[in-house]
C-alpha cells in the first residue's frame, strides 16, 4: 500500500510543479514580460535543488540500504576523472538545457506568433505525449542498439527539432515539431540517468546521481537567464539554432566516446 501512496504523492507533486512551470511563463508573457524576465523567473525554480542535490546524493550513499565505500575517496573531482561518467554528465546537462529551453521559450515564441494560451497548451502537450509513447517502447529499442548509441541518436533528433522550430508558426506544425523534440528528449533523459548509474564507482551511485541533478539544476538556472537575454537581443531563431548546436556537440561527444553509431 505504501508504494501506491508514494506514487500518488510523486504524481501530485509533478503535476503541481510541471503545471506551474507552464502557467508561470504564460502569465508572465500575458503581463508583457520580456524573454529575459521570463527566463529569470523560470531560473528561480532550480536555485535550491542545484544547491542541495549533491549533498542529498551523499546522504543517500551513507544512509541508504547499501553500505557505501566512501572512505579514502578524493571527492567530487575524482568522479569527474572517470571519462564515461564525465561524458554522460555533459550529455545530461545538454539534454536538460534543451528541455528547459523548450518549456520556457515555447510559450514566448507561441505568443509572438499570435497563438492563444490554449493553442500553446496543445503544442506543449504534443511534447508530453511523445515522451509517454517513446518511453513505452524504449526498453525494446535499447536492447537492439544499446544505451549509449540510443542516447546519441536521441540528441541528434532533438537537435533537428530545434532547427525546425523557426520555420513554422502555426499551432499544428509546431505541435508536430514538439512531438519530434519529445521523442529525442524522452529517450535521452532516462538513458542519461541509467548511464550515470552504470558508470559510477561502487558505493557512489547516489553521489553520482546527485552530481547529475546538480548539473541539470545548474542548467535549469542558467539556460533561462542566458537564452532569455539572447532572445531579447538576437531573436527567436538564434536561440533555437544555438541550442541545436549544443545538442550536436553533445551527440558528437557521445558518438566519439562510444564509437560511431
Amino acid at each position: 500500500m505504501t508504494i501506491y501512496i508514494l506514487v500518488l504523492l510523486a504524481f501530485l507533486m509533478h503535476v503541481g510543479f510541471a503545471g506551474s512551470r507552464l502557467a508561470v511563463p504564460l502569465f508572465a508573457v500575458d503581463q508583457g514580460a520580456t524573454p529575459f524576465v521570463v527566463g529569470t523567473v523560470v531560473a528561480l525554480y532550480a536555485a535550491l535543488p542545484a544547491v542541495l542535490a549533491l549533498a542529498v546524493g551523499r546522504m543517500t550513499d551513507r544512509l541508504g540500504f547499501k553500505i557505501p565505500l566512501l572512505f579514502g575517496s578524493s571527492g567530487v573531482f575524482a568522479l569527474l576523472k572517470i571519462k564515461p561518467l564525465r561524458n554522460t554528465l555533459i550529455a545530461s546537462g545538454i539534454v536538460s538545457s534543451a528541455w528547459d529551453l523548450y518549456q520556457f521559450f515555447i510559450p514566448i515564441y507561441g505568443s509572438a506568433q499570435g497563438l492563444s494560451a490554449t493553442a500553446i497548451g496543445v503544442v506543449m502537450s504534443a511534447f508530453a505525449v511523445a515522451i509517454i509513447l517513446v518511453r513505452a517502447v524504449l526498453p525494446f529499442a535499447v536492447r537492439r542498439t544499446g544505451e549509449a548509441q540510443m542516447l546519441t541518436y536521441a540528441m541528434f533528433v532533438a537537435s533537428a527539432a530545434f532547427c525546425l522550430f523557426p520555420l513554422f508558426h502555426g499551432a499544428w506544425t509546431l505541435a508536430a515539431v514538439s512531438f519530434l523534440l519529445g521523442v529525442g528528449c524522452g529517450v535521452a533523459q532516462p538513458l542519461s540517468m541509467t548511464l550515470v548509474y552504470n558508470t559510477s564507482p561502487p558505493g557512489r551511485a547516489g553521489e553520482a546521481a546527485g552530481m547529475r541533478i546538480t548539473v541539470n539544476q545548474v542548467t535549469h538556472f542558467m539556460i533561462p537567464l542566458l537564452f532569455g537575454g539572447l532572445g531579447s537581443v538576437a531573436g527567436y531563431a538564434v536561440v533555437f539554432l544555438t541550442n541545436a548546436g549544443f545538442l550536436v556537440v553533445g551527440g558528437w561527444i557521445s558518438m566519439r566516446y562510444h564509437g560511431k553509431c
